[in-house]
């Protein structure tokens, strides 16, 4: 893709690093889950909004074909980019409300010791606590408080 170097609101380099990063991410795992590539994308995600946002900022002239295509380009790519936000809306008006959480993260996680939590043991002296404060995990026997809603169809009844 060629742009125009005034139509760029960040270097070169930075955008395509982060291009670079967001393609390679999903190839990567660290951990059980997706989480930590989720939470990695961030940086690179607000460098392509800076980017496309200097893109669209500045009109092109007419006769300037690689603007044009850039800002095309641009508009597409935020366009696509709608799809997340809006699906999230249409399932938070159209579906119904999941019931009460009653559970902490242990209680719904049950392997959630061996992602997220550190053993103590294993962890760094230079953070480690002089002594232990053991806190009891006390989770209900069920975490919902209610019937969990088919989420992949809406109720409509209210």
């Amino acid at each position: 893709m060629c742009l125009t170097r005034r139509s760029w609101s960040l270097d070169r380099a930075t955008a395509l690093l982060a291009v670079v990063m967001l393609l390679a991410l999903p190839f990567g795992r660290i951990g059980e889950g997706a989480d930590f590539m989720m939470r990695v994308s961030i940086p690179s995600l607000t460098f392509m909004a800076i980017v496309i946002a200097g893109v669209l900022r500045l009109a092109p002239a007419a006769d300037e074909q690689n603007g044009q295509a850039a800002r095309r380009i641009a508009v597409i790519v935020f366009l696509i980019g709608l799809a997340v936000p809006f699906g999230e809306t249409a399932r938070a008006v159209l579906l119904p409300r999941v019931p009460a959480v009653l559970c902490g993260y242990l209680g719904v996680v049950l392997t959630g010791y061996a992602t997220c939590i550190a053993p103590l043991d294993r962890m760094n002296p230079a953070i480690r606590p002089a002594s232990r404060a053991l806190v009891p995990i006390r989770e209900p026997k069920t975490c919902w408080n209610g019937r969990w809603p088919d989420a992949a169809r809406p109720n409509f009844a209210g």
